[in-house]
């Protein structure tokens, strides 16, 4: 059974506003058609919405698709009124490492994804930063760098780059905020980088974000280190592991060591109010997406 606790409102609201602007939407895989995405969107009440372009687990050139079938799939977007569309990179790349073969392949997939979804009409492109490897922090720092720069420079369009923030395991980099920071103060396009805000994984990496106080540290710190402004997308995902755990293991809306209470901090907190929410929570059948968007939504006042 899934229970819907009503919430005790705390002195801790008082950083809180009301607001009906933020939207939710899922991670809906393309199979066949674009069309087919559209219907699964549809079907889960998206009012936004991820995608991959390609295989995200396997070294695979991105789907092609007909001019016609593209501009059917931005017609079917605007009128289910499902915006912003976002693509996500798959995991495979590695954005940090130091292996040559591994960091052109890396940075080809980056490149072709950024102008994939400018075809598509999508407003961003979400990477992970990626894993050192054992060659350090700083050198990680400089390769994800380079690699952006390469691939901003390769591919002049309005698509804005989301770097995603990790949870720290082993030898990943962009776990703490000033890992982002550092990277995004040695970008030259500067305005086309931005941060993809994932709550499972700032967790796991050590902040707080079970109750509004731990919420409104965390967001206070983001803005003092790289900006709020720089927020443009929120995975909402509950955590199977503790604080700091610093192991990325995604549960379902309020069923996690997050639970409830830090989900409401967050999706009424009044700095991240205009900020798209994409849920990645387990999913088995389409129920389980529409439980927790249910969840989610019911908690925004």
């Amino acid at each position: 059974m899934y229970y819907l606790p009503i919430l005790p409102v705390t002195s801790y609201q008082l950083l809180i506003t009301s607001y009906q602007s933020m939207r939710f939407g899922f991670q809906v895989s393309i199979t066949k058609t674009l069309n087919e995405v559209i219907k699964r969107a549809v079907e889960r009440n998206c009012q936004t919405l991820q995608i991959f372009t390609r295989n995200p687990r396997r070294w695979v050139e991105p789907r092609e698709f007909p001019s016609q079938e593209i501009k059917r799939f931005q017609a079917d977007l605007k009128k289910a009124n499902i915006t912003p569309l976002i693509v996500h990179l798959p995991y495979l790349p590695n954005l940090a490492t130091l292996d040559k073969k591994l960091f052109i392949k890396s940075v080809e997939i980056l490149i072709s994804d950024l102008q994939q979804a400018a075809n598509l009409g999508a407003t961003y492109v979400i990477a992970h930063t990626g894993s050192h490897l054992g060659n350090g922090l700083k050198q990680g720092i400089r390769q994800v760098v380079k690699a952006v720069n390469i691939a901003l420079s390769a591919v002049d369009n309005e698509v804005i780059l989301l770097l995603e923030n990790q949870a720290g395991a082993g030898t990943e980099i962009g776990y703490d905020f000033s890992h982002l920071k550092e990277i995004i103060e040695n970008v030259t396009k500067t305005s086309r980088v931005g941060i993809c805000f994932d709550i499972c994984h700032a967790f796991a990496a050590g902040y707080e974000l079970s109750d509004i106080k731990g919420v409104n540290k965390t967001i206070e710190l983001f803005d003092t280190l790289i900006g709020i402004e720089k927020l443009k997308v929120i995975h909402a995902n509950d955590s199977k592991a503790k604080l700091g755990a610093k192991i990325d293991r995604h549960a379902h809306i309020g069923m996690g060591k997050i639970g409830l209470a830090g989900f409401s901090a967050i999706v009424n907190h009044t700095w991240l109010r205009d900020t798209p929410v994409i849920l990645e929570t387990p999913i088995i059948t389409i129920e389980d997406d529409v439980r927790n968007l249910k969840v989610i939504k019911s908690l925004v006042k």
